[in-house]
């Protein structure tokens, strides 16, 4: 026989005497009501007009109300409602009630003696306050958000409590209207849920800590705005004359190359200037990177001296670039090769803060040794290109063909200069811009660089030369190429391809002899010279920029070219016979 199970009375529950969920969480009684609950008459049986209980203002049920309806409109907007909405009318509702309210008193008040009169006057003002703390009391203890912290711990002064009136006074006639607010009980009882919504928000926002600072904050922030304000106020000392002046000096004595062609190209003082001004401070920037690479090589020195020029060098450049004029500081402002720039960043107002970054970047930049031919391009495109980009810029000359053009002979320049010429310079400080991926196809090492005379004589090395100058004749055919969309007038700068050019037919006609006829540290050795006057010679009859791109150089007053023709690269890299005899 099947057992049956145990049945209780569905109104009683388990047991008449567990009142909630709170003594047996077990028992159903929680859902139920008690019989002191079912004695319990309806709210809508009573005397109270069939109003709900959260209807009754003053009560735990209607602020529950109030918060519950605070709390959906924060939900449903998304953002919590101004203390200030609806104020005003609210202001005028109470103001006005509670006036009424005040007459109707006066009129129902029984009279009291002199004696009694005097005390309600001076117990109203207490009672009031005591009603309107209590109210707050309860109203923030009901809260649903955080409670308002206490004046002391937010260092703030507490403000002060309203002046209080006595019962007997005419509020109408002691107050401007907007001041007539009655107190928060009187405000509850008149507006409901309305005015207790704008109380909680108004309650929120008064308990935020409102970030305030601390004496060494404020202090900060204070000698912070004095320095921006002075620095902004403040006139750097402009480039003078003597700055020029040893500018020039400087140009001729350590650039005689582009000290002639500008004095060439540009007439114009101002532009042969700003031309100057940029090729000295490449050469400054040089110089800051070959002093890194110094110190890099000595590996016991400390590197602090040689990283703080750097630092130096890009940090007042970008200052420079970005105030777009020359900035105040203890050694910026009165530095030689600065000054002169920030004139010319100064009168050029469309130069391109990129290409200046830029190249200040990359000439800064210390290599190890690159991976592949890739990463030698995107370093002198940087190094050369970004900067021959600036110098059309500063001298007038703004086309995409000669920016286009300038890239690959930056690319070409980059390759014959520092992977070729200066090879035995980088070897001796422990580096080779050689790229690695060559060298192992020729089993070429940095051991193997390092050993100066056996590495001037070795086929390998020299076969790794050639590899990189087929690249750099490669890159002049394609400037050859785009020769013809490139305007006259920047023939200045295009002149920086007689580099690769004489160097494509020398190193050929000398068997990539790198030591041949010139010292380790200067490249421009006399038959360069002598070059570079056939070139110039050449500009000046034809005015054209595919000759001056062409390697062959005429002798002048002849017209024909009996010691330098043109090279005979091959076009892809280590592809036909060996130039090197055997």
């Amino acid at each position: 026989m099947k057992p049956r199970g145990v049945r209780f009375d569905r109104e009683e529950g388990i047991s008449s005497d567990l009142k909630g969920i709170g003594v047996y969480a077990g028992t159903i009684s929680a859902f139920m009501k008690s019989p002191e609950e079912k004695a319990t008459p309806s709210f809508k049986a009573g005397g109270d007009d069939g109003r709900l209980p959260c209807e009754n203002p003053g009560t735990t049920a209607a602020l529950q109300a109030a918060q519950a309806d605070y709390m959906v409109s924060a939900a449903k907007t998304g953002k919590m409602p101004s203390p200030r909405q609806g104020l005003d009318a609210e202001f005028t509702a109470a103001t006005a009630s509670h006036g009424n309210s005040s007459a109707a008193a006066d009129a129902v008040a029984p009279p009291h003696s002199g004696h009694s009169h005097g005390q309600g006057e001076s117990h109203a003002p207490g009672t009031a306050a005591a009603v309107a703390a209590a109210s707050a009391t309860a109203a923030r203890g009901s809260s649903s958000l955080p409670h308002r912290a206490p004046p002391a711990s937010l260092n703030v002064t507490p403000r002060k409590p309203p002046t209080t009136l006595s019962v007997g006074e005419d509020k109408k006639s002691s107050l401007p209207p907007r001041a007539t607010a009655a107190s928060p009980t009187s405000r509850v009882v008149s507006d409901g849920p309305q005015v207790l919504r704008n109380k909680e928000a108004s309650d929120y926002y008064k308990s935020l800590p409102k970030n305030e600072l601390t004496k060494e904050q404020m202090w900060a922030r204070i000698n912070a705005a004095h320095a921006d304000r002075a620095e902004t106020n403040t006139t750097a000392i402009g480039s003078l004359e003597v700055d020029y002046l040893k500018m020039e000096e400087d140009m001729r004595e350590f650039d005689l190359f582009h000290y002639r062609v500008g004095e060439m190209a540009y007439p114009d003082a101002t532009t042969r200037r700003n031309y100057y001004a940029m090729w000295n401070l490449a050469m400054s920037l040089n110089k800051a990177r070959w002093a890194m690479l110094e110190v890099h090589s000595q590996r016991g020195m400390k590197t602090t001296g040689a990283g703080m020029k750097l630092v130096f060098w890009k940090e007042s450049v970008g200052a420079i670039m970005e105030k777009r004029r020359m900035s105040a500081g203890q050694f910026t402002d009165s530095h030689p090769v600065l000054r002169p720039f920030a004139s010319t960043v100064e009168q050029t107002p469309r130069m391109t803060k990129a290409f200046v970054r830029g190249f200040t970047d990359a000439r800064l930049k210390v290599i190890q040794q690159p991976g592949n031919v890739q990463q030698l391009f995107d370093h002198f495109d940087k190094f050369y290109g970004y900067f021959f980009n600036s110098l059309l810029e500063v001298t007038n000359v703004k086309d995409e063909a000669a920016e286009h053009l300038m890239t690959h002979i930056g690319r070409a320049t980059g390759l014959t200069n520092h992977c070729v010429m200066f090879w035995k310079k980088y070897a001796r400080l422990g580096f080779t811009m050689l790229p690695s991926d060559i060298c192992a196809d020729n089993h070429v090492n940095l051991a193997l660089l390092k050993n100066i005379p056996l590495a001037s004589q070795d086929r390998a090395v020299r076969k790794v030369l050639f590899d990189v100058m087929c690249i750099v004749k490669d890159e002049m055919m394609h400037a050859q190429k785009i020769a013809k969309d490139v305007p006259p007038k920047a023939w200045p700068i295009v002149m920086e391809c007689l580099y690769a050019n004489y160097y494509l037919g020398f190193l050929q006609r000398r068997e990539f002899n790198v030591s041949a006829m010139f010292a380790d540290h200067n490249i421009e050795n006399a038959g360069f010279a002598w070059y570079r006057l056939k070139k110039r010679w050449e500009w000046d009859k034809h005015q054209s920029i595919e000759r001056l791109l062409d390697e062959s150089a005429p002798i002048p007053f002849i017209g024909t070219s009996f010691a330098h023709r043109g090279s005979q690269y091959k076009l892809a890299s280590g592809l036909g016979q060996d130039p090197v005899k055997p």
